[in-house]
């Protein structure tokens, strides 16, 4: 749309200059009067009463025009409005038309109409009325009505003007785009702010358009489009009204918008305006989740130099806040600011370097000002940061687009020792136009000819060479690249490219855990996606295909969870568990998207954080570069992972289960003495009995620091074995093993809890460990012959002798079945009948015979034999009772008994 750019015409039209009798020529006379007649007639019909400035309602005072575009009453009848004219330029035939239709109107009718007729159409105004005011901004607000636009497009722009009704460079601002649906038939508001202009501005212009598809979608086209066109389409537009509008700034005085404790959270507010007549603003900052933190009043300047309120905001906890300022006039809002900044925690280890585990890929349709960008990193902390060197939005020659500016963040980076990735995500604007017509992907092109491409590379890798450890081929995410079959022979030619302008070339390609990898690519480093179509649980099983490719390094890319359609809370704890567990299954670098939103506001680019961003810092803050350790057993359903530095331990943990206020569980933590949740907000934890402490545990992870770890060890290295049990008549002999893999000698008694109606001997025994030792004592296990298959728990309690005198409680898990015998039960109705069905599978090498029984409560018992099952077959038995609506919940148990042989299995389930 940069029709702006044209220069415009200076002498007035015809149909805008004042409305005169018509002369004698024209008419007779007696016409001439008549038409006259009525012209005045129709203007005094909608005269008012004059009127001063204190009869005028203080928020009307504000408008400076209201196009309704009704101008009989001042005597206008040609169908197009005073001072709007025709755009007349090659793409803007003049054939296209607009014209005032008074069959249509948002309030009432008329309202002003392009036909766009298959080709683009737009009308401007820059007339007298829309004079303007020096140091004040200007809100633009019109309705729009499409008719039939599918492939076209309606919009609405606003501009300053100069002394000679030129537009000012720099100055235009565009609406929404309407259309899409060629049965819409809704007007939709389009809004335009215009910030103050530049001292020659001295009226605001307007301009209506309604475009095809090749002015306003300047996307590449695929090979052989088609174009389409809207023929018999148009655009109403109507009620088009300009204010004037109070100045309002808001803003901190921290890049980025991030706090870091002890420093607290200062905004600036300013408000500004020559008449403050019934104004009133106020500030308003609530937490991310809607509470309210501060209310205040924010006073109205009048005089030309203005200073802003400060608000400091003491004691904040960590989080993410919203501050919206209003003004108000007459009871309306009428202008509203709004700015998102972070309050962080105190970093955990100040003086510690960056984490290299962690990453953050940085984009460069997204890109915010390297001072932002240099304040997010550093809170962050993160070892690693992938910068894109090549983009279809930028030129190449340098990072992000030959940005200098960036070149002072890069040396930053580097000072502090940040491993950094050049990223080839889409190819410069200028190898795209050189390619041809038609859009081709990264790797088509650089499949091609080399010295196609080589000139736009090589200034990049040569000067950058030093910077950048690795470059990668692909942006991540992209599931494409290492499945595209060109992927082997682009990362040959890159590579033969680079060696002679870098001393040890390292290539990156994007890979995902999702999809199978059957052989390595010739690269030192594969970023696997991991998004929400993996679970966490699952994440290690997923990375082991790549792990056994044998890349030099495995990294990670995070794919944040949409935020639509997804509850706050659940979303963050995905986005927490994702990070955590891959770290745990030992991922070199995991990289998460920028974590902060750029948009333009008043003041020019406004960078604010996201909540993500906090949960990042969090965990980036306390595992930095501890090392994976244990999964630790503390109670049935809860998730406990283990991160060990020399001697303490970080635990990460969380109750899939828990509701929203959380469970609370005994825990023995050894010296820790706090929690910490995603925020990084602590929380104290309270002394329960035996000197264990009470976690507080939500689907959320949290942290407890601070745990000593050969605790952590002992723990996690207790154990049953066999961890599986004989479902017998005869006694089973279990060993229970100890481990201290610390420096110090560790003693005490360990009791063991067995289910009811069990029997543990010896159920009380000593121990002792030296250093890095082990310790082993056998113990006898005796059930009931009806004993239920399945998971059982025995709990260890470790009280110990030698100091601290910790109490431990250890939940051992105990699987009981038959070893070479798979069992499985259904329950379901039918014909109002119960039916169970019970499979047995032979997993032996030789032929098994069973007894098989159902028992339901106040039925008859049923039998089936099961004779002489072959090995690797399976049998199903079914058994029936009637009237299953008596027996629904009620528990029913199907059971094996071997024919002479010792051994019983038993499966207990709910009836339906």
């Amino acid at each position: 749309m940069g029709v702006l750019n044209t220069p415009m015409k200076t002498r007035m039209s015809r149909r805008q200059q004042p409305i005169r009798p018509p002369g004698p020529r024209r008419q007779p006379r007696h016409t001439r009067l008549g038409v006259f007649a009525a012209l005045l007639a129709a203007t005094l019909a909608c005269k008012v009463p004059s009127s001063t400035a204190e009869d005028i309602p203080p928020h009307m005072r504000r408008v400076v025009h209201r196009f309704d575009f009704d101008e009989r009453p001042q005597g206008n009848f040609d169908p197009v409005p005073m001072h709007w004219e025709k755009v007349e330029r090659p793409d803007f035939p003049g054939f296209t038309v607009g014209e005032v239709d008074d069959a249509v109107g948002r309030e009432a009718s008329p309202a002003f109409r392009l036909a766009a007729d298959g080709r683009n159409v737009a009308y401007w105004y820059r007339g007298p009325a829309t004079t303007v005011r020096p140091n004040s901004e200007y809100l633009v607000i019109g309705w729009i009505r499409a008719d039939r636009l599918a492939s076209a497009r309606a919009t609405l722009c606003a501009y300053y003007l100069d002394r000679q009704g030129l537009p000012i460079a720099g100055t235009q601002v565009f609406g929404t785009l309407i259309g899409g649906d060629p049965a819409d038939t809704q007007w939709h508001r389009v809004r335009l702010h215009l910030p103050p202009g530049p001292r020659q501005t001295r009226t605001i212009g307007l301009t209506a358009w309604v475009v095809q598809p090749r002015i306003w979608d300047q996307t590449a086209r695929p090979y052989r489009h088609i174009e389409d066109h809207d023929i018999e389409a148009g655009a109403w537009f109507d009620d088009i009204t300009i204010y004037r509008m109070p100045s309002a700034v808001l803003s901190t005085p921290a890049p980025g918008n991030i706090f870091t404790a002890p420093h607290s959270p200062i905004l600036h507010a300013t408000v500004a305006d020559n008449d403050a007549t019934a104004l009133s603003s106020s500030l308003t900052i609530r937490s991310i989740d809607g509470s309210l933190v501060h209310q205040a009043d924010v006073p109205v300047q009048t005089q030309r130099t203005t200073r802003p309120a400060v608000f400091r905001l003491s004691d904040l906890p960590p989080g993410l806040y919203d501050a919206v300022l209003r003004i108000q006039t007459g009871g309306e809002t009428v202008v509203t600011r709004q700015l998102r900044f972070a309050q962080l925690a105190a970093a955990q280890n100040r003086n510690v370097g960056v984490a290299r585990p962690f990453g953050i890929t940085l984009h460069a349709d997204h890109r915010a000002g390297p001072q932002d960008e240099q304040a997010y990193l550093s809170a962050l902390a993160v070892g690693a940061v992938k910068i894109p060197v090549w983009s279809g939005a930028h030129s190449s020659g340098s990072p992000a687009g030959g940005a200098q500016l960036y070149d002072a963040l890069l040396h930053e980076l580097v000072k502090s020792r940040v491993t950094l990735t050049g990223v080839l995500e889409t190819p410069p604007a200028g190898l795209v136009q050189s390619a041809g017509k038609y859009a081709r992907s990264l790797l088509e092109i650089l499949a091609d000819d080399p010295e196609g491409w080589r000139p736009h590379l090589a200034p990049v890798a040569a000067a950058y060479a030093s910077v950048f450890r690795s470059w990668q081929i692909g942006s991540d995410g992209d599931r494409s690249v290492a499945l595209d079959p060109l992927a082997n022979k682009v990362l040959r030619q890159v590579r033969e490219q680079m060696t002679p302008l870098i001393t040890t070339v390292s290539l990156t390609i994007p890979g995902d855990v999702a999809l199978s990898a059957d052989e390595a690519l010739p690269a030192e480093e594969i970023t696997v996606l991991i998004n929400r179509d993996v679970h966490d649980d699952w994440i290690e099983d997923y990375l082991q295909p790549y792990r056994e490719l044998h890349y030099e390094r495995l990294s990670a890319h995070i794919e944040l969870p949409p935020t639509r359609g997804h509850a706050r809370l659940p979303r963050l704890a995905n986005l927490a568990k994702d990070i955590i567990r891959s770290r745990h299954a030992g991922i070199d670098t995991i990289y998460l998207p920028q974590l902060w939103h750029t948009r333009y506001a008043v003041t020019g680019r406004v960078t604010e954080p996201t909540e993500d961003l906090l949960v990042y810092r969090t965990i980036v803050d306390l595992l930095r570069d501890l090392l994976p350790g244990p999964v630790v057993e503390l109670e049935p359903g809860v998730v406990a992972l283990a991160f060990h530095d020399v001697d303490s331990t970080v635990l990460a943990l969380w109750d899939p289960a828990a509701p929203p206020e959380g469970n609370v569980y005994d825990f023995q933590v050894g010296a820790a003495r706090r929690q910490i949740d995603l925020w990084g907000r602590s929380t104290p934890l309270a002394n329960s009995d035996e000197g264990r402490r009470k976690v507080r545990l939500y689907q959320q992870p949290v942290f407890i620091d601070g745990m000593e770890r050969w605790l952590v060890e002992f723990a996690a290295g207790a154990r049953i074995t066999p961890d599986r049990s004989e479902l017998s008549l005869l006694p089973q002999t279990h060993l229970l093993e100890l481990n201290n893999t610390g420096d110090r000698l560790l003693a005490g008694r360990v009791t063991l809890q067995a289910p009811d109606n069990w029997e543990v001997r010896p159920s009380r025994f000593a121990f002792q460990l030296s250093p890095n030792s082990s310790f082993a004592q056998p113990i006898e296990l005796r059930y009931g012959h009806n004993e239920p298959a399945g998971p059982k728990q025995i709990v260890a309690q470790v009280d110990f002798e030698s100091e601290p005198r910790y109490h431990l409680e250890l939940p051992l898990i105990l699987e009981l079945g038959i070893e070479d015998v798979d069992v499985w039960a259904l329950a379901f109705i039918e014909g109002g009948r119960l039916v169970l069905r019970h499979g047995v599978t032979n997993r032996s090498a030789r032929p098994l015979s069973f007894r098989s029984f159902a028992t339901v409560p106040g039925r008859s018992r049923q039998f089936r034999v099961v004779p002489a099952l072959p090995p690797g077959e399976t049998l199903t038995s079914e058994y029936r009772f009637d009237t299953a609506n008596k027996l629904a919940g009620r528990m029913v148990r199907l059971g094996l008994r071997e024919v002479n042989g010792t051994r019983n299995h038993t499966i207990e389930l709910a009836a339906p």
